[in-house]
């Protein structure tokens, strides 16, 4: 699936990027990015929001972010982003890429898997995202953005499996690593 989306996204972003204008402004600029999305992948759809605060110099952007994200595992992803625009114009494409923490912020719920196991010590691990996106100005400061990407998030969760004793054993220390992998499209607001 991620293959037929560079198939298709992969030529436009090249033909974009071809027209794009040399002129660029000079000095550091402050912007905040706040983004609501949709999450997709094989545990199903979840939504997501995000804050990213950073400076732009040129067509460049870093900042932090921090987020909620609701798929599979509730949790806080804390994250560097950085873009490159592709104009500086009032309508711009650009890409973006996003690496950082993945922080549990879980229900009790899913800290006890429905109940089946003990309770399971979930410890943090990676998040990232990439895409590409549209700007869209709407005055000199304000822009509405829609970008699409690919996201990956990790955790491990170490539990007592207690099925063994209904066959006269000890419990068991188990572990689950979960890799969740899924497509993202955000929108959002740039000032």
């Amino acid at each position: 699936m991620f293959k037929k989306f560079l198939t298709i996204i992969l030529p436009v972003f090249c033909l974009y990027a071809m027209q794009a204008q040399t002129t660029q402004p000079s000095g550091w600029k402050y912007h905040s990015i706040n983004n609501i999305g949709l999450l997709e992948g094989q545990a199903g759809s979840a939504f997501q929001l995000q804050t990213i605060h950073g400076v732009q110099y040129k067509s460049w952007f870093a900042g932090a972010g921090i987020g909620i994200d609701y798929y599979k595992f509730r949790g806080l992803p804390l994250f560097v982003d950085c873009r490159k625009a592709f104009s500086l114009s009032k309508n711009i494409l650009f890409v973006y890429g996003d690496i950082g923490i993945h922080y549990n912020w879980m229900t009790e719920k899913q800290k006890n898997n429905n109940g089946y196991f003990s309770g399971g010590d979930f410890r943090n691990g990676i998040y990232t995202d990439a895409g590409i996106g549209y700007e869209i100005g709407t005055s000199k400061k304000d822009a509405f953005l829609i970008s699409a990407g690919y996201s990956y998030k990790a955790l491990n969760e170490t539990y007592t499996d207690y099925t063994p004793l209904a066959y006269d054993g000890p419990p068991v220390l188990s572990k689950n690593h979960y890799g969740l992998r899924r497509l993202t499209i955000k929108m959002g607001w740039k000032f």
